[in-house]
């Protein structure tokens, strides 16, 4: 190595690049088939290239070995891994990456607020509408 090359800053990779042309990557966690399948369609009609997981541990998995994850839309509560943890495991890697979290209507305000705090933009919960998660979107990626 030569000394000008030793001494470039090394530049810290955020996310892996992609082709220009490539459409934008969407993974949605949820373990309940009817929420991924309905966010799927919503977010692949809004030009993401959707994938999918029903687990916290899958979708961690699927985060360790994907090229490019641009958006996560992540439920609370999962099986093996719930969302809070998904989050805060993703945020070790990839501060910056835009997180929307959704849960039950059920489920305390204390869970939403856990869910901020953990670095999800946005929250959602459930039941919500198309204008709502398209909304959230908008709101994760500023």
């Amino acid at each position: 190595m030569s000394s000008s090359q030793s001494l470039r800053p090394q530049r810290r990779k955020s996310r892996p690049e992609r082709p220009v042309a490539a459409l934008p990557q969407a993974l949605i966690v949820d373990d309940d088939p009817d929420i991924l399948r309905a966010v799927g369609l919503v977010l692949e009609k809004n030009g993401y290239e959707v994938h999918l997981a029903s687990t916290g541990t899958e979708a961690l998995s699927h985060f360790e070995h994907a090229d490019v994850v641009d958006l996560l839309v992540t439920d609370l509560v999962l099986p093996h891994l719930d969302g809070l943890s998904l989050i805060a495991n993703i945020r070790t890697e990839r501060p910056d990456l835009p997180v929307i979290a959704m849960t039950g209507a059920d489920q305390s305000d204390l869970r939403l607020l856990c869910a901020e705090l953990e670095g999800a933009g946005s929250v959602l919960a459930k039941p919500f509408g198309t204008k709502d998660l398209l909304s959230a979107v908008d709101d994760a990626l500023r």
